[in-house]
């Protein structure tokens, strides 16, 4: 195939024409019906891209970077880790590192779409067409991958997602993430940056009684020419717990999309923390639904703001009519350490029941000039002493 270049909202349109193998046109994909679905909604509708959930996204910086498509790439060399417990996933790839590897220690399956595993099918139907660029991801992605947790697991794994090629074409990954009844899992999810575009699509499954926490961290390597979309569903089952920790700095264009339905009795957490330099571009959705009674939500996300970098924060709480004794709370704070940074804030309610708890905030603030002068009468220099106040603001 020659060199190809293309910009992300053409990219539908080249689906069907041997960019890659992809599960639009592999027929065999166990995301094969899904693909389609999506691919007939795009073309029959709006593309993605013009999405109005992406109006204060500065979706342009996404729109407008050049990807090239091409056969002749190579693969990357790199240092395998040799610890047990850690995963890398690529698109259509995944793989365990090490070499004493303990199944009964870590309770999971590893779910490769290559195997012809049977297993995916049953997650089609937690997928469907969004008007988001993550269906982009479901269209153009060779296939999902998985891990499967067994019940009553006790696990603490490392997931890598990488890539394993040297190219500047978009990259997609589709995986599942499925915790089994009374499991305990802590996951530290690393997301590796690459000169170019990766989209992300990742469902976890938290089945009755699990409890799942999510260490998330953004690289902080090629942040400059990185662009990431990483959307992320979470279906939470009766009496699960749900926390998700969020660590980046920003980079040349990211968005963290996070939608999570949590039922009867569960509880759910995220937090986020961010620290943006330079002309760093950081968007954070979260949008929790409650569908069920007596379950609780707390979300705090926070943002430091240096230089000309650029935040943006939509977080939404969904509670329906039924879901009684719901206690829900949603926190949005930004500091701005320069006259040219800037931040976007819009918490979200939408109560349809009256026998609830739930609370909602955002802040956009500077440096406390009091806070700056109490520091400086200790003799504390100006830089040393905005650097205290951020870690403050931080925690």
């Amino acid at each position: 195939m020659p060199e190809v270049k293309y910009n992300i909202k053409d990219l539908h349109s080249l689906l069907t024409v041997g960019l890659r193998n992809n599960m639009l046109t592999n027929e065999d994909s166990p995301f094969h019906n899904l693909a389609k679905e999506i691919y007939t909604s795009i073309t029959e509708k709006d593309n993605p891209l013009t999405n109005k959930f992406y109006k204060n996204m500065k979706i342009k910086v996404l729109q407008n970077h050049t990807n090239i498509a091409t056969d002749n790439i190579t693969k990357r060399s790199f240092d395998i880790e040799t610890e047990d417990n850690v995963v890398l996933i690529d698109d259509g790839q995944i793989q365990r590192t090490g070499n004493s590897y303990n199944t009964k220690k870590y309770s999971m399956t590893l779910m490769n779409t290559h195997d012809s595993n049977p297993r995916f099918k049953l997650y089609q139907d937690y997928f469907k067409p969004t008007g988001r660029i993550s269906d982009l991801a479901l269209m153009h992605s060779t296939g999902p991958v998985g891990i499967k947790f067994k019940k009553s697991c006790d696990s603490n794994v490392i997931l890598k997602y990488t890539d394993r090629y040297k190219d500047n074409d978009i990259n997609c990954i589709v995986a599942v993430i499925d915790v089994n009844e009374y499991g305990y899992v802590e996951i530290d999810e690393h997301f590796e940056n690459k000169e170019g575009c990766k989209i992300y699509k990742i469902l976890y499954l938290c089945r009755e009684n699990s409890k799942v926490t999510i260490n998330r961290y953004h690289d902080d390597t090629k942040k400059s020419k990185s662009l990431n979309v990483i959307e992320s569903q979470v279906i939470q089952f009766p009496g699960s717990t749900f926390k998700m920790n969020i660590t980046g700095q920003g980079g040349l264009y990211n968005q963290d999309i996070t939608y999570i339905d949590s039922y009867k009795d569960c509880g759910t957490e995220v937090t986020g923390r961010f620290d943006c330099h330079k002309d760093s571009i950081n968007n954070v959705v979260v949008n929790i639904h409650h569908k069920d009674i007596d379950s609780c939500s707390n979300v705090d996300v926070r943002s430091v703001l240096d230089d000309t970098s650029f935040s943006s924060f939509l977080g939404n709480i969904i509670v329906d009519d039924d879901a009684i004794n719901v206690k829900a709370h949603l926190v949005n704070k930004n500091l701005l350490l320069s006259d040219k940074a800037s931040a976007i804030s819009e918490p979200q309610l939408d109560i349809n029941t009256k026998e609830i708890e739930c609370t909602h905030g955002c802040t956009i603030s500077n440096i406390d000039k009091d806070d700056l002068y109490y520091l400086n009468s200790k003799g504390i220099d100006n830089f040393e002493a905005t650097e205290i106040l951020k870690e403050a603001f931080l925690k």
